[in-house]
């Protein structure tokens, strides 16, 4: 009976030793003999879906002129899986001085200056009522105090000047309307010129998390002639998006303000598309 008990044991310890040697051959072969393989693959198979957004119809003449068409243009849009939460406020301080190096516009409706003062000469907020009733701030806060609380809440310190912590308050504002998640990328600017993109794309590690996307803008053909009549496009706003979202709206669409865009929305809209791409972990586009 123990010879027996004795045979048992050696037995399994020999096929626990013979699994340990399993494990570590296979180890070793991930880890050594193929490491630089896995790894290489393990980057680009990081998958993400970009939505390509539908080109607006045109709206012609009675001829079949176009009076405002569509062209195509150089979006930044940045997405925070690939962004380290201590590093955004620096890497939109980044974008923001690049843009402006170049004269580009970037979306910013936070409607406070740097020195602590309401400004309204936007369509976004036209009083400061509609401003403090919409973002659910107390009605009694003054704009240097909304604008503290802004600095404090997405924890801007003290190493930013005045003027900076004023424009990284602005795209964090801006990007937490638009629910700005792992999900949902936001778009910082748009139509941006190719200087903007050729800096972005040679610094690459310093804007890891910021894409370039070509998008349509929309132009008037014959400039300003007849705009109130053919009206404007514009970035949706949360009230237009809690309601247009089951539309196959985004956060990050433009749909028509006013005049024939509005009236004719559903007509000029189009429908968009879905891109699948993939990504090595710093965010680059590999495929």
């Amino acid at each position: 009976m123990k010879k027996n008990n004795l045979n048992r044991y050696y037995i399994i310890s020999v096929l626990v030793i013979l699994l340990i040697c399993l494990i570590f051959i296979k180890l070793f072969n991930l880890q050594v003999v193929n490491g630089v393989t896995y790894r290489a693959q393990s980057e680009n198979k990081l998958l993400r879906s970009h939505t390509i957004t539908a080109t607006r119809g045109e709206i012609t003449d009675r001829f079949g002129r176009p009076l405002v068409t569509s062209r195509m243009g150089f979006d930044l849009i940045a997405y925070k899986e690939y962004i380290e939460d201590e590093k955004l406020n620096q890497l939109i301080l980044d974008t923001v001085n690049i843009l402006e190096k170049y004269e580009a516009s970037y979306y910013d409706t936070l409607p406070i200056s740097e020195n602590g003062e309401f400004i309204f000469n936007s369509p976004d907020y036209s009083a400061e009522s509609d401003f403090k009733k919409n973002n659910d701030f107390d009605k009694n806060m003054s704009a240097k105090e909304i604008l503290n609380e802004l600095i404090k809440r997405y924890e801007i310190d003290g190493k930013y000047t005045k003027t900076e912590k004023r424009k990284i308050a602005g795209i964090r504002f801006e990007m937490e309307l638009r629910s700005f998640n792992s999900s949902t990328p936001y778009t910082i600017a748009t139509d941006v010129p190719i200087e903007v993109v050729s800096y972005i794309r040679e610094q690459g590690n310093k804007f890891m998390g910021i894409d370039v996307s070509v998008e349509p803008i929309r132009i008037n053909v014959n400039g300003s002639v007849a705009s109130h009549i053919l009206g404007r496009v514009g970035r949706i706003y949360k009230e237009e998006y809690v309601v247009l979202k089951n539309k196959g709206y985004g956060m990050n669409d433009t749909l028509g303000k006013d005049g024939i865009e509005k009236i004719m929305e559903d007509y000029l809209k189009g429908k968009d598309g879905v891109q699948n791409i993939e990504q090595s972990i710093d965010g680059r586009t590999m495929k």
